[in-house]
């Protein structure tokens, strides 16, 4: 047996008949205001014990909820002495007075607010999954610059730096761990390539060019200047200043200053050797 198929005459009070769509869907039972029985009924607002019975205009339009003084309940109420504006509110700045023109919002640092500040917006883009394009800047049209970035911007990939320009110190690097452990005080290098200039630590390294995987980029720290290495390994293991080198594994191990070798490993062995020069296969053309 169902409750809506009980004979109306089986129990004191009636029940409906059905629970037919729409009429009982998401409703609920309650007791008619004739107590003769029950009925389906919606659920609402105005239904609560301790909210208004009725919305009826004008008594409710553009009224506000209030907690009734007695504690017992909602009732509606005026907007006298609410807040009519943003600046109004109890934790917002109190004006929008010079120098705010351009400035943001932020929760203060108490935790007790918002409050306008100058200071920049740190921004993150993290970009995982197949991306087709990553940043497409083809179609705009920039009054400067495509790409505005920090004083001494660095990016890393898979959390190793590919790209450091130190504008400070006026350093650029480019590859990975490219000038990884400059010197604060270095300054006018320029590393390119995997590993160019990984271990030039000295504060005396200056004006240095590195180019090519591992350039000058042997563990044992470094402070020479002035020296220009092009090549896979050149100047791998160098210590000396005002030096050239153009190819691979050129002046590797140099310790000497004043040196100049062009073509595979040219001056290889160089160790306390000044004023040196060669060509290509260990040939020496001339002696400074």
């Amino acid at each position: 047996m169902y409750f809506n198929s009980v004979s109306p005459g089986s129990i004191t009070y009636g029940i409906p008949d059905a629970y037919v769509s729409p009429s009982a869907a998401k409703q609920i039972f309650r007791v008619k205001d004739d107590l003769t029985g029950l009925e389906f009924a919606d659920l609402s607002f105005l239904n609560l014990l301790d909210t208004p019975d009725v919305y009826t205009s004008p008594s409710a339009a553009g009224k506000i909820f209030k907690v009734k003084d007695d504690l017992t309940g909602l009732e509606f109420a005026e907007e006298s002495g609410g807040a009519e504006t943003f600046l109004e509110l109890a934790d917002t700045p109190e004006t929008y007075v010079s120098p705010s023109q351009g400035f943001l919002l932020k929760i203060k640092d108490d935790l007790t607010g918002l409050e306008f500040t100058d200071s920049p917006v740190v921004a993150k883009l993290t970009i995982s999954g197949t991306v087709p394009i990553g940043l497409d800047l083809s179609g705009g049209t920039f009054a400067t610059a495509n790409i505005n970035l920090a004083t001494n911007p660095i990016i890393q990939a898979a959390g190793i730096t590919i790209l450091n320009f130190n504008l400070t110190k006026e350093n650029i690097f480019i590859g990975k761990l490219a000038g990884a452990n400059i010197h604060a005080d270095a300054d006018k290098n320029v590393f390119i390539g995997q590993e160019a200039g990984r271990y030039v630590d000295g504060d005396y390294a200056r004006k240095n060019v590195y180019i090519g995987y591992q350039a000058s980029g042997n563990s044992v720290a470094k402070t020479g200047q002035l020296n220009v290495g092009i090549g896979f390994q050149a100047l791998y293991d160098n210590r000396g200043s005002s030096n050239i080198a153009i190819g691979a594994e050129t002046l590797h191990n140099n310790r000497g200053n004043f040196n100049f070798a062009v073509g595979a490993g040219a001056l290889k062995t160089n160790v306390d050797g000044a004023y040196n020069g060669e060509l290509s296969n260990y040939r020496t053309i001339s002696k400074f």
